[in-house]
């Protein structure tokens, strides 16, 4: 196999994320879809189409996306192109997992807070629900110490209720 690596059977492959909305990544619309030419890591204006693939992005939208591919030609990495809502290497969608956050942050136990899909064989587990759950509250976490500044802008009263501290301490893009 020319241009590869020794002991690698594959190029490497990059994620790149378009900002568009969902309904233009879909099979019946191929030609709307969106290929950067500039390789995120040489840098060159190299990447050349390397065709579509299928990918899961359950939600109650979707069972499965088509993606686009493109390959550098310098470099030799390969470029998956998501849609913005979709998260790489994971099956559900960004959509999916926001709505079984906030099920949970209603009050739902975990194992009804499963989001609703397009096949429903395809539904979450109860463990997966929970991650997701942890990883929010971890990312909340991180950051609330990463900006304390946020901290002496809070109310003088703060009921450390995660719901709560969601609710009134939502991060701003651009802080006053």
């Amino acid at each position: 196999m020319a241009g590869y690596a020794p002991g690698r059977a594959f190029a490497p492959t990059v994620i790149v994320f378009i900002p568009r909305s969902g309904d233009e990544c879909n099979s019946q619309q191929e030609h709307s879809e969106w290929l950067p030419r500039e390789c995120p890591r040489c840098r060159q204006m190299a990447v050349v189409g390397h065709g579509r693939r299928q990918r899961p992005a359950y939600d109650r939208k979707h069972d499965k996306i088509r993606v686009r591919r493109g390959q550098c030609q310098r470099c030799d990495v390969t470029l998956t192109v998501l849609p913005a809502w979709c998260i790489p290497r994971a099956p559900y969608s960004l959509m999916a997992r926001q709505e079984s956050v906030a099920r949970v942050a209603e009050g739902a136990p975990i194992e009804e807070a499963a989001p609703e899909c397009v096949d429903p064989d395809r539904s979450a587990d109860p463990t997966t629900v929970y991650r997701w759950c942890w990883r929010r509250l971890e990312s909340l976490i991180l950051l609330l110490c990463q900006a304390p500044a946020i901290l002496f802008r809070a109310p003088t009263l703060l009921a450390w209720d995660w719901r709560a501290v969601v609710r009134i301490l939502s991060p701003e893009p651009n802080p006053p």
